[in-house]
């Protein structure tokens, strides 16, 4: 990451950062709070955030965590470029409202620390993924285009669940 670009010293200081970059000074209308950004939608008057608001989080070997999606959120923001320019055809529009209306929570997880794409054990870093799993390659491409893909989770689509295992207790 870049200081004061995408790594701050404290919450106050990314918030200012924020403001001062995409709002023009101006205070920040809404902050939602998350979890995990799942994917981004960009049209040419709006930009749309796929957010984990609520997850369920299971042990993994090694320290690692599996994050099972509990519920998400869209979060709009219109583009301040945006003027002037036409609002999205009926056929687009439609097509982002079936996108929101998808069920995300319950049915999808990710780990922050692991790549879930592969075998246990792996040795390859989270963004070493394969993408034939990765459920939201295309929501992600706007971090990837940005060079944050590491913003974005890769989100895998199914049902998963951990448990630990004692060997050799009783009870």
């Amino acid at each position: 990451g870049i200081v004061g670009h995408d790594v701050f010293a404290s919450e106050a200081e990314a918030m200012e950062a924020l403001r001062a970059r995409f709002c023009g000074g101006k205070s920040i209308p809404a902050i939602v709070h998350g979890h995990a950004f799942l994917g981004m939608v960009h049209t040419s008057t709006q930009v749309q955030v796929l957010v984990a608001s609520e997850v369920r989080r299971d042990p993994l070997p090694g320290g690692h965590s599996m994050c099972t999606v509990g519920r998400t959120q869209w979060v709009s923001a219109p583009l301040p470029s945006a003027a002037g320019r036409p609002p999205l055809s009926k056929t687009d529009g439609e097509g982002l409202e079936r996108l929101k209306d998808f069920t995300v929570s319950g049915f999808h997880f990710y780990s922050e620390t692991y790549d879930l794409t592969r075998p246990y054990p792996s040795p390859r870093p989270v963004l070493g993924y394969d993408p034939n799993y990765c459920w939201n390659e295309w929501l992600a491409s706007p971090f990837e285009k940005a060079g944050l893909r590491a913003c974005c989770v890769v989100l895998l689509q199914g049902l998963a669940c951990s448990k630990v295992l004692r060997v050799g207790q009783r009870g």
